[in-house]
């Protein structure tokens, strides 16, 4: 009876491949199709379908890998295109719109605002137009400007006190609170110029070009305005003195 029960046992239960037959069977003289064979027959069917899904598991990761490599690598491409695109507008915006006029700029066509020695040195070199210049608050006393063109120039508070401005464009030029005294302003052309509050003491006026200017408040106190084109009104909102020589050539407080 024991031989029995261990015989029937040995039948229900698979006899294991030992490391023998492994090794014996791995490097035998046998063929790759008998070492597939031997080994699928000592192998049980929960060993066969456990490394079947070991396989499908292997299969899938490498195709999650390739995916993922995939995306990494698309993700690249496009983080690259966006800081391409980046730094073009970056750049577009530093550079800013381009303008057909060079060196003026888009508000009210000011250009760069010089110094005062650079308008006396360009002046010498023959430069005489300072149109839609910012000239504002500069030091330029007693410079030679004569036939020098300003129109629409910004001359807020500028010095030019005994500069000489003979024959010069002032034509929509702003000159408030401008200091113009004892300048020679003798034809000059001031159309529209706004010059309300300009100390024009002692300046030479004579046939000076001045109509529609704005003089509400400016000093023509010892100013000469003979011949100049100017109208009573426009005096009227001027200050004169006895020393102050009108249009007509005659002296006297307006």
């Amino acid at each position: 009876e024991p031989y029995m029960e261990s015989l029937a046992q040995s039948m229900v239960t698979p006899v294991k491949p030992t490391r023998e037959d492994n090794t014996a069977g791995n490097s035998g003289n046998l063929n790759s199709n008998g070492n597939n064979s031997g080994r699928m027959m000592h192998s049980s069917p929960t060993a066969r379908m456990a490394a079947a899904i070991r396989a499908r598991q292997a299969k899938a990761m490498g195709m999650d890998s390739a995916g993922m490599t995939g995306g990494s690598a698309r993700r690249g491409v496009t983080r690259t295109t966006l800081t391409t695109m980046e730094r073009s507008r970056i750049s577009a915006r530093l550079s800013g719109p381009s303008t057909g006029g060079g060196d003026s700029n888009s508000a009210g066509n000011t250009k760069p605002k010089p110094s005062a020695e650079e308008v006396v040195l360009t002046y010498g070199k023959g430069k005489r137009d300072f149109t839609f210049h910012d000239l504002s608050t500069l030091h330029l006393a007693k410079a030679n400007l004569s036939g020098a063109n300003f129109h629409q120039a910004r001359l807020r508070k500028v010095n030019l006190q005994g500069a000489n401005l003979f024959n010069t464009d002032f034509g929509r030029a702003s000159l408030t609170q401008a200091n113009l005294k004892n300048a020679n302003l003798a034809r000059a052309y001031l159309s529209h110029a706004d010059l309300q509050n300009t100390d024009l003491r002692g300046a030479d006026l004579s046939y000076a070009y001045l109509s529609n200017a704005n003089l509400r408040g400016a000093n023509l106190c010892g100013a000469d305005l003979t011949g100049a084109k100017i109208t009573d009104a426009q005096l009227s909102q001027a200050r004169t003195n006895w020393a102050t020589i009108h249009p007509s050539g005659k002296r006297g407080i307006w």
